[in-house]
Formats: structure tokens, sequence, C-alpha cells
């Protein structure tokens, strides 16, 4: 841990960001078969370098169903309800320079 950040260098930029509790989000777009679907993303780098999409969000967006499943597991949240969860196989993130809106 350091006091200062380091400098960066002009081939850095900074992406607007959101704050939900300790976390942040910010704007991405995932690639897939030549389509950009666009999502705020919650980061949260414990999570296996994966990225973690809700179903619902990716329903609205019409994402494809037939991307290669990598893994299967199951998570259970605090009520003991069972939440499916596939890791996939997708071609592309792209961060982009808006800034999302957790609200959304």
């Amino acid at each position: 841990m350091h006091k200062l950040l380091p400098k960066t260098g002009k081939e850095y930029s900074e992406f607007p960001k959101e704050y939900m509790y300790s976390l942040f989000c910010f704007d991405g777009e995932l690639q897939i078969k030549n389509k950009k679907y666009r999502i705020c993303f919650l980061f949260d780098n414990g999570y296996q370098r994966t990225i973690m999409l809700d179903t619902l969000l990716t329903h609205e967006q019409n994402h494809p169903k037939d991307l290669e499943v990598i893994k299967k597991v199951v998570l259970h949240n605090a009520q003991g309800k069972h939440i499916p969860v596939y890791s996939v196989n997708n071609e592309r993130l792209n961060l982009v320079k808006a800034y999302c809106s957790i609200s959304r």
C-alpha cells in the first residue's frame, strides 16, 4: 500500500466511474459475433477473472444464448435461493468513456 499513486503516462486515460458502497461501476460493451452489447459493469476483481452479468439485462438486450459454456456453478443467496452461474466464452470486452448510472 502506498500513500501516493504513481504518475501515469499520457497513453492512459481515466474512465468515469460510479461508486456503489466500496465497489465501482464502469461502462463497457461486450462484443459477441460482431454485435456490441452496452452494459454497466460492477467491478469485482475477486470472481475468478470473469465478468458476472445480470440475467435480466442480458435477456433485455437479447444476448446470444448459444455461447460456449466453460463452467457451471450454483451460488446461494442469503435466503438460500439457488442462483445458477454460467461461465461462457465471450469474444471481447470494450471499455467506453460514458458515464453509467446504477439506477438504470
